[in-house]
This record gives structure tokens, sequence and C-alpha cells, in this order.
């Protein structure tokens, strides 16, 4: 407990995290209007439309019903070209996107939460993997439905997840060595179990937002008022376990 201590200080006040949220939200609307060459522009479009039939044929025939050739048809593609997107018709409702975890990317995220404690920042590191499952978008309460009517996409989301260990591992490990007050080296072994016990914490705030608080899950809720409830939660599980 007392080493954990270490990794979890209390340093970011409720100011910090409204700032921070602030910065998220806009960095959201940059990248909707940054723009995109022609390649990119079309892919994005084919994805979208996958995405929206995918969900829209969950919505109509539930998920047991939907298929990848159905998916592909509603879509107007074929399903090889469904594959080029995503591994399976859950990760299309998901809009579950390969992972990449560059110098940039990361670079980005530690100055986004400079002066943060390492559960905000893992956290933070978390959200943006996890992508357009959680984002501002008016696609995504339509979404949300097909999760409400099936929460078990959750954990297959969090599957998901754990299999880009290792890109997530060697991030999470940089930003833990950041956190020490010595500098020292965080093993591989602990830096998963912080990325663990962090993403928990976001799968417990989003089934609060979709299924189980009637009163949040109908509220505008944000990216960053699912990641301040997961922040919250962990940290009120470090002092349970104190």
């Amino acid at each position: 407990a007392k080493g954990l201590g270490i990794y979890f200080s209390y340093r970011a006040a409720i100011a910090n995290l409204q700032l921070r949220r602030i910065a998220w939200n806009a960095t959201i609307g940059h990248m909707k209007t940054a723009p995109m060459g022609l390649r990119e522009r079309k892919r994005a479009q084919t994805r979208h439309r996958l995405e929206e039939a995918a969900v829209g044929l969950a919505l109509r025939d539930g998920l047991d019903k939907v298929t990848i050739d159905a998916i592909s048809e509603r879509a107007d593609v074929s399903p090889r070209t469904f594959f080029n997107y995503f591994d399976s018709k859950e990760d299309a409702i998901l809009g579950v996107r390969p992972p990449d975890i560059t110098d940039d990317i990361l670079a980005a995220h530690r100055a986004r939460y400079d002066g943060s404690d390492l559960v905000e920042s893992l956290i933070g590191l978390l959200i943006t993997v996890m992508g357009p499952m959680i984002a501002d978008s008016a696609f995504r309460e339509t979404r949300m439905q097909v999760v409400r009517q099936n929460p078990h996409l959750l954990d297959g989301l969090m599957t998901r997840m754990a299999g880009i260990t290792e890109q997530l591992t060697a991030a999470g490990r940089q930003l833990a060595g950041q956190h020490d007050p010595a500098g020292a080296q965080v093993s591989d072994a602990l830096t998963e179990t912080l990325l663990a016990i962090c993403a928990g914490g976001i799968r417990a705030a989003t089934k609060q937002w979709t299924t189980t608080d009637l009163e949040l899950s109908h509220s505008p809720w944000t990216t960053a008022d699912v990641e301040q409830r997961a922040v919250a939660l962990v940290r009120e599980a470090i002092e349970k376990l104190r």
C-alpha cells in the first residue's frame, strides 16, 4: 500500500481536471477538423459507413443476427474490404481501431497531462487508445444504444485492449518512471498491474454511464466526464486497499 502511494499521489485538484477537460475537447475538435488527403478521407468514409451499418443492423435485427456479409452489403463494400478495417462485427460496432502509440502521440500525451498524477495520466492514455468507443460525436448515442442492449461488448473491448499489452506497457512504463520521485525504472509486471487497475476504472465508469445508472446514462456525458469518473473510482479503490 505504501508503495502504491508513490505512484498515486494527489497533486492534481479538480481545477486541473477541468483545465484538461477543456484541452481534451479542443484536441477532439482539432482531430475532427484536421485536413486529410483524398486517400485518408476515403478510408475514413468507408470506416464510418461500416460502423454505421454494423450499429444500424444491430439495432434493427439484434446483435446475434448481424453478419459480416450483411454489414458489408449495407456499407456497399466487399467482405474482404470489411476485414481491412475490422476483425469482427463487434469491433465495427464499437469502432475499435488498431492502436499505434507513436513517439509523437506519447509526447503529446505527456504535454497534455503535465502536472497530473499517474492515475490521471494512465487513464488518459487508455482512453486515447480506446478511441471512438467513447469519443464525443453525434454517432455516439446510437452506438451506446447497442452497448446498453449488449453490455458484454464492454468486456470484449477490454479483451481487445489486452491484445496491445506490449505497446501499452512500454508507454505506461515511461509514464510511471516519469512520476517516480527517484526516477527509478518501473518493471513491466508493475506497469501492467497499474494499467489493469486503471482499465478497470474506465470499464466501470463506462458501464455506469451506459447501463447501470439511468440518470447518468441519459445525461450528455463527454469523454472527459468518463475520464474524471474513472479517476475517482480508481482513487477510491486505492484508498480501500490502504
